[in-house]
């Protein structure tokens, strides 16, 4: 058990890391970013991971996907990029991490609380704006992180 603690430990403080950096400078670093990938992926061959290697390298590579397969549609119809990919990796992490089920829920919960929190801040008028997606992205993982600990410990 004290692997899964480690484990998720690096993970949460790699998450809160990246979750400051892009709430203060809509950017989030390719060291970060990247690490997560490789420590998702990298853990599942030693069998401490949440899933299977499989699941985890699907993950990673559903996560990218699916934001690259967003972000090509906003720019067909609205010929600008709608999300940026460091987003893209930073969900390619949580997949490596989580693996490819949990990618999606991810991505619908972050979303989620993303919208709610631009009502709450009266920002629904002006949808234009640039908005640091990764905080939301991270405090999703990081909940997820925490309720995969509980769950293997109980």
């Amino acid at each position: 058990m004290l692997g899964y603690a480690i484990y998720c430990s690096v993970i949460i403080l790699i998450l809160m890391i990246l979750g400051y950096i892009d709430l203060k400078t809509l950017r989030l670093p390719n060291a970060l970013t990247l690490t997560l990938i490789a420590l998702g992926l990298a853990i599942h061959l030693t069998g401490y991971g949440f899933c299977s290697f499989g699941s985890s390298l699907a993950g990673a590579v559903f996560g990218i996907g699916l934001i690259y397969g967003f972000n090509f549609l906003y720019m067909v119809f609205f010929k600008k990029s709608g999300i940026g990919m460091g987003d893209a990796k930073l969900l390619s992490g949580l997949g490596a991490v989580f693996g490819w089920p949990a990618v999606f829920p991810l991505l619908f919960c972050a979303a989620i609380a993303c919208l709610f929190m631009m009502l709450l801040q009266g920002k629904y008028k002006d949808f234009a704006s640039i908005i640091a997606f990764g905080p939301y992205l991270c405090g999703v993982g990081i909940c997820m992180a925490i309720y995969q600990y509980w769950s293997l410990n109980s």
